[in-house]
């Protein structure tokens, strides 16, 4: 598989031919305190890695100071078709659903419409039966009622009780595997059917990846009484100019739908070829504020840069900023060990990770840096102390086999000069 590096000269007469990806304004890397001979390490380190067959195409982003320094695309969007990777590829983002979701929660919060320590039940009434596993089997637990409702804030930062399906872990994980919520035909049947499942644990004990985003998506529905998905179009993506994200893509799009792999035996293999999977197709039958969007590194870089703003992109304000600040706090702090489930360096704000410790930290960013990722091998970083935003879009389940994400990161962090 062969696909040159773009030249320095070819790179920005390719932004400004793109300039759709993004609306940020393009600059020399030099001119943010920035290397791009020190930039072509992480150029090489992407391009072996599609070189090797590892991924079939790959996008990376790096903005600091406001301005989009470097947008480098390789390999293929689809292998079978040889369609190369381009900036404006559409991809399914999963996960990085959730930081849309919670800011969408936050947008209601400013209003007064939601207090994020009220409880779930305020909005959704079938949460006041909740109960929670305290012992006992998957075939007979043990139930008591929660010391505690279920509020908004523990939506928000996973610590709800609300788990995922998960056939070899805890005995609700495998309820949850047994019937999962998730398969529902809408999503009223979906929340009856979530409301009705055994907290794994205490609401506010414990971090657990679990459905918590997805309830806060029908929240939002509830609060702002409109569907999410018209809600994040209207007080998210049309002010942030994200033309391309969506839990759907339209039929005149789905030629730029980057395909998503799996390696087997080796080779990569496209996910629809696998399973039951329909590429441009929601994800489920109901908007996955989980992880049901589809969307483009330029679409994400005006999300992600709107943060780094403290709320505002090119005068549209979408938080405020204390809003933002509030969000990219640690969350977590009420605990002897402030850190989440995925790592010893990191805690949790609303909507993304967020660098508690150096000492025990795998990349060169800053303390306070913020973000998070996707299923299908997608990332992004937010560093305020630098001002720097790092992406990267890579398509393939299960995420980052290949344990590149740190790589990439450092490898744009050691071209910071100044």
């Amino acid at each position: 598989m062969k696909c040159s590096l773009i030249l320095f000269v070819a790179f920005y007469s390719a932004v400004a031919a793109n300039a759709e990806s993004s609306s940020l304004p393009v600059a020399e890397p030099e001119s943010v305190g920035m290397s791009s001979d020190r930039l072509e390490r992480m150029h090489s380190l992407a391009q072996q890695v599609v070189d090797e067959s590892k991924h079939a195409g790959i996008v990376t982003v790096v903005a600091r100071r406001g301005k989009l320094v470097d947008l480098q695309t390789y390999g293929y969007r689809d292998l079978n078709s040889k369609a190369p990777m381009t900036t404006d590829s559409i991809f399914r983002i999963y996960s990085m659903t959730k930081t849309i979701v919670s800011v969408a929660a936050m947008v209601l919060v400013e209003e007064g419409k939601v207090d994020i320590h009220n409880p779930v039940s305020e909005f959704i009434p079938a949460f006041a039966d909740t109960k929670v596993f305290f012992g006992g089997t998957t075939e007979k637990p043990l139930l008591k009622d929660p010391d505690r409702p279920i509020t908004i804030h523990h939506l928000l930062t996973h610590t709800s009780g609300l788990t995922r399906k998960n056939e070899d872990g805890h005995p609700v994980d495998r309820m949850y595997a047994a019937n999962d919520p998730i398969e529902a035909p809408d999503f009223d049947s979906y929340i009856q059917q979530v409301a009705r499942m055994p907290l794994r644990f205490e609401p506010g004990t414990e971090f657990n990846y679990g459905q918590s985003i997805d309830v806060l998506g029908y929240v939002v529905e509830k609060a702002s009484g409109q569907k999410l998905e018209e809600f994040l179009r209207e007080r998210i993506f049309e002010p942030l100019e994200m033309v391309d994200t969506s839990f759907s893509v339209p039929k005149s799009k789905r030629h730029r739908l980057a395909t998503v792999y799996r390696t087997v035996e080796g080779k990569l293999v496209a996910l629809q070829d696998l399973e039951d999977f329909t590429p441009g197709e929601p994800l489920r039958s109901f908007p996955n504020g989980g992880g049901g969007l589809y969307s483009t590194p330029g679409d994400y870089l005006n999300f992600a840069q709107m943060l780094l703003n403290k709320g505002v992109l090119n005068g549209e304000r979408v938080l405020g900023k204390m809003t933002v600040e509030f969000m990219i706090e640690n969350h977590l702090g009420m605990w002897d060990d402030p850190t989440n489930a995925f790592s010893r360096s990191d805690g949790f704000g609303l909507g993304g990770s967020l660098r508690l410790y150096q000492h025990s930290a795998n990349t060169l960013l800053s303390q306070g840096r913020f973000g998070w990722g996707g299923a299908a091998t997608t990332l992004y970083r937010i560093d305020p102390k630098e001002e720097l935003i790092v992406m990267l879009f890579a398509q393939h389940r299960p995420i980052d086999p290949y344990k590149i994400f740190n790589k990439y990161i450092n490898t744009v962090a050691q071209a910071i000069t100044e």
